[in-house]
């Protein structure tokens, strides 16, 4: 294919070397960091996860684990150091990658590795984390206990569902299900409208008593504990009954939603995926072109201009974040109301954290288009 973003490839994954002579057997241990023989052994074993698991997205959790205990069976028995082994870590992890995860099982995830059947866990450890995150600040702010009136139930509530809502809708976006993900965008701001609409009329009413600072933030705990062992669904495509226009609907929804192109790029894309399978005789699409996850990561394949384009939205989502967050303590000192000490530290977390958001944009885009694992 001609038409494709620079610097991308069109086909399978490059075959890399397995180092310590093809350990792809299926390993007979669990991993353990404490079987290590050495401690700089532990530390090659430290990068070689970090690379799997940030540099190649399709990896899952127990292809790591199991890569990880070959790397200690293997130094085990031959008594050699992992890194004279197999060598640099971060090499052998792209080795690794390129040995064993095919471009079917990219393409069943998105940028950060979640598959559509990830999706709940992904929205509960959302929710759980950013809960707990905000009930340990009302701690620090407020205490062991506080006041709680019917509105700010009320509006917890409303708040939890939207943040909830928007997060689902993060998903569907890198699902390519752009209809989907507006639609829970929408509900997030119905949740909001209502909950604001319900708690108005009780802003007079009495406190409902005391409430200990430490119970939303054990029940926010608990969501994130409970999604973080909830067992895999598996991450394997599967297999859609699309016709022909959905097909391309789809494609052009991952191509915008998952790798965010533009608008005029992905019906670019989408207008030539059209031609070409006119110009094949083909009944359907993807007896030509295969799944439409599949020729997506095909045609963006070894290109920056998604991640550079992923970086440059999250410098907005955190700026964002800062911007609200700021707004509210500029709100307090209005009405008289001097912030806590943990107000102003968090005010300075928020603000820190958009700027390195922007200061990695900014490095992203010095760097160009350097080939990369979608």
């Amino acid at each position: 294919m001609s038409f494709r973003l620079e610097g991308a490839k069109i086909g399978g994954t490059t075959t890399g070397r397995l180092a310590a002579g093809e350990q792809q057997g299926e390993s007979m241990g669990t991993y353990n960091e404490t079987d290590w023989v050495r401690p700089e052994d532990k530390q090659w074993g430290y990068a070689l996860r970090w690379r799997l698991a940030v540099g190649h997205s399709a990896a899952g959790r127990e292809l790591i684990e199991q890569v990880l205990v070959e790397a200690q069976e293997a130094c085990a028995e031959s008594g050699r150091p992992a890194q004279e082994l197999f060598g640099d870590a971060e090499t052998y992890a792209d080795e690794v990658a390129a040995d064993r995860i095919t471009d079917e099982e990219r393409a069943a995830v998105d940028m950060d590795g979640a598959a559509p059947a990830d999706h709940l866990q992904g929205v509960l450890l959302a929710v759980g984390f950013t809960g707990s995150l905000l009930s340990a600040y009302l701690l620090l702010a407020q205490g062991m206990t506080v006041e709680m009136f019917p509105w700010q139930l009320v509006l917890l509530t409303a708040g939890t569902v939207a943040f909830g809502s928007v997060v689902a809708g993060w998903f569907a976006r890198r699902a390519g299900q752009l209809r989907r993900s507006w639609s829970l965008v929408a509900l997030a701001v119905a949740a909001l409208g209502l909950g604001t609409a319900a708690a108005l009329p009780l802003a007079d009413s009495q406190p409902i008593g005391a409430v200990s600072t430490f119970v939303p933030l054990l029940a926010f705990i608990t969501v994130f504990v409970v999604a973080w062992n909830m067992p895999s669904r598996g991450r394997s495509a599967a297999q859609q009954d699309l016709s022909a226009d959905k097909w391309f609907t789809q494609l052009s929804g991952l191509l915008r939603g998952r790798y965010f192109l533009s608008r005029p790029a992905a019906s670019g894309y989408v207008a030539e995926a059209r031609t070409t399978w006119r110009e094949s005789g083909a009944a359907h699409p993807q007896d030509v072109l295969g799944s439409p996850q599949l020729y997506a990561l095909q045609l963006v394949d070894g290109s920056a201009q998604p991640h550079r384009a992923q970086g440059r939205f999250l410098a907005w989502a955190a700026t964002v974040v800062a911007a609200v967050w700021v707004l509210i303590t500029v709100v307090y000192l209005w009405t008289g109301d001097q912030p806590s000490l943990w107000r102003w530290f968090a005010t300075a977390f928020f603000i820190v954290g958009a700027l390195l958001a922007w200061r990695r944009d900014l490095r992203g885009r010095r760097k160009g288009s350097e080939p990369t694992d979608v």
